[in-house]
């Protein structure tokens, strides 16, 4: 995976579908559990709200804004 920043908004849509859909995510017996750590406002919110609450079964996500403009 490549991670490059531009100061723009934060687009996880592709980190949260590689462990979403990740073959090797999918085979682990352990807690499940992401932690999401951002300084930025997130890219189209409603989309990731979606994304995350249709595989809250398989993971738990807890998230943690560092900063004064983080979503």
């Amino acid at each position: 995976m490549h991670l490059e920043a531009n100061l723009g908004a934060t687009n996880i849509s592709g980190p949260l579908e590689e462990i979403y859909n990740g073959e090797c995510y999918s085979k682990i017996k352990l807690s499940r559990n992401i932690f999401l750590l951002t300084d930025g406002e997130v890219f189209d919110r409603e989309k990731y709200i979606k994304i995350i609450g249709a595989n809250s079964s398989k993971f738990r996500l807890h998230s943690l804004g560092i900063g004064s403009s983080f979503d």
